[in-house]
């Protein structure tokens, strides 16, 4: 409807977990196709490892969106249950295991795969003291805030000042706007 109208301003991102299917079949069945999606995005929570999207999004020719990252680890039962461990960044042993467990591969994902990710969200977030929350197997015990941790804020901080990522600068939208890739 919106390109009916005439607006050429906006992307639309086709947003999956991205595992939840055996196959990338399953990603096919969903796609609502190359006409009403510009971008392929997922979540990148505690089964990151699982989700599909990236082939998937190489095969469609399209960029991919990390549109939900926030450190969760699976618990041993994650598969049935969608438990996570605690994790909370204010925690040194806590974060440090979510620095080895999550952020790294965080950050490799996209390393790997700049010919795809072409954008990251981190919900940099307190989401147990959020009722909404409160008995979510995933959210219920995951305080997220970089601030909490000098360690995680500083690494952070180190990875995200540099390529890949794109920093806020005079003429930011004329460059990302104009910039082919």
């Amino acid at each position: 409807m919106c390109r009916a109208k005439g607006v050429t301003n906006t992307a639309y991102v086709w947003q999956s977990t991205g595992f939840m299917s055996p196959n990338d079949g399953d990603l096919e069945s969903w796609y609502p196709g190359d006409d009403y999606v510009d971008w392929l995005g997922f979540s990148f929570f505690n089964r990151w490892a699982d989700q599909k999207m990236i082939p998937f999004a190489r095969k469609k020719g399209k960029p991919v969106f990390i549109a939900e990252a926030s450190p969760t680890i699976s618990d041993v039962d994650a598969k049935t249950t969608g438990n996570t461990i605690e994790t909370q960044l204010g925690n040194p042993k806590q974060a440090e295991e979510a620095w080895q467990k999550w952020f790294i591969p965080f950050f490799n994902i996209i390393d790997d795969n700049p010919d795809v990710v072409k954008a990251v969200h981190y919900i940099n977030c307190h989401w147990d003291s959020h009722p909404m929350w409160y008995e979510n197997p995933t959210f219920k015990r995951i305080d997220a805030r970089l601030q909490l941790s000098d360690s995680i804020n500083e690494r952070w901080i180190e990875r995200t000042s540099k390529a890949p990522f794109v920093l806020s600068s005079e003429g930011l939208y004329d460059k990302l706007y104009n910039d082919e890739d």
